[in-house]
């Protein structure tokens, strides 16, 4: 049944397909089950479980999914990129289907919730990676002023 779902989302339009991987993601019904994969690497100090990480796009941009998505054992997750004030980003459409090569691109525009709101959600998101054992980097954008 998962996988004819997951099929299924492959022929809806862009944006709704990104919304609706969200809500699957959210929802526990899409499972990382950890590979077990082990080969530990050391980066700055910093002993990772495995080199395999998830980077920042149009995955993860406020840090809902990282522990849903670390279950899978990655060694790392970025999150972001989280923008000192809420933004929208681009206008849709945003996001393009490239079914031949199963991918989507996106020109999200940094859509962001800002600074403050991703602020009070950092202890909890951090809790749940560090009972994972995944490191959690954070893209910051936009200038402080000084």
């Amino acid at each position: 049944m998962l996988t004819q779902v997951l099929k299924l989302i492959n022929y809806l339009p862009p944006e709704f397909t990104y919304e609706t991987s969200h809500a699957l993601i959210r929802s526990g019904i899409v499972n990382y089950r950890s590979r077990g994969i082990e080969m530990p690497i050391e980066v700055n100090g910093r002993l990772l479980k495995n080199p395999l990480g998830l980077g920042a796009g149009g995955i993860d941009k406020d840090g809902f999914l990282a522990s849903r998505i670390t279950s899978a054992g990655i060694g790392f997750i970025t999150i972001g990129s989280i923008t000192l004030k809420p933004r929208l980003g681009n206008p849709k459409p945003r996001i393009v289907k490239y079914p031949g090569l199963k991918a989507m691109v996106n020109a999200m525009g940094l859509p962001s919730r800002g600074f403050i709101d991703f602020i009070s959600r950092l202890p909890s998101i951090l809790n749940g990676l560090r009972r994972l054992g995944t490191y959690v980097i954070v893209s910051l954008a936009g200038v402080l002023n000084r």
